[in-house]
């Protein structure tokens, strides 16, 4: 049985040091957010990566590029003829 209530006792004890630690936790997470946000706004002058790419594969990546982009173009077009069918 007492050690039941010592468990409890310790639990209880536990959930209280939780619970007055939750102030000090928020303002830690806000400092962390902030060095996330800094990170984050570096990242695009700070994060390069160089690549090597054999004539063949930027063919191909350039291929299926104007294929998306003939086909993007296609669908635009689709729906302008649609909104100025509307309007006539």
């Amino acid at each position: 049985m007492w050690g039941e209530v010592n468990e409890n006792i310790q639990e209880q004890d536990t959930e209280q040091e939780v619970i007055s630690r939750v102030h000090e936790l928020k303002e830690q997470n806000g400092t962390i957010n902030e060095h996330i946000d800094h990170v984050m706004e570096d990242a695009p002058t700070k994060l390069k990566v160089t690549v090597n790419v054999s004539d063949a594969d930027w063919q191909k990546m350039q291929g299926l590029f104007d294929q998306e982009h003939k086909w993007m173009l296609a669908k635009m077009q689709e729906h302008i003829r649609e909104v100025n069918g509307m309007f006539a």
